[in-house]
């Protein structure tokens, strides 16, 4: 299974319509699931992943074998800055999918 974290965001959707189109299982993610009903009524399954939550982390890996990262902290309405999304967040990520196996990570 290939996990899209930030698949609400329009690089994010694009690439989980190409995987799906191409018969990849993907898992989308998104801060919030309801940002992702478009893409499970393509067949994505859809979970929560905050990158300001690491403990959102371990549930949105489990069986998954890749990972797409297009989450972004650029436009984050929240008062967030880039680094706690950009930086962190994806330090933390990269972190956690180097703990549990992931083969390859984008």
């Amino acid at each position: 299974m290939i996990l899209v974290v930030g698949a609400a965001s329009r690089l994010g959707r694009v690439v989980t319509r190409l995987l799906l189109e191409a018969g990849h299982a993907v898992r989308a993610t998104a801060r919030r699931r309801d940002r992702l009903e478009d893409l499970a009524a393509l067949g994505a399954e859809c979970a929560e992943l905050d990158l300001r939550r690491p403990e959102s982390f371990g549930p949105a890996l489990d069986g998954v074998t890749r990972v797409f990262a297009s989450a972004h902290g650029l436009t984050s309405r929240r008062g967030d800055s880039v680094d706690a999304i950009d930086l962190a967040g994806h330090t933390a990520l990269i972190d956690a999918a180097r703990a549990v196996g992931i083969e390859r990570f984008v």
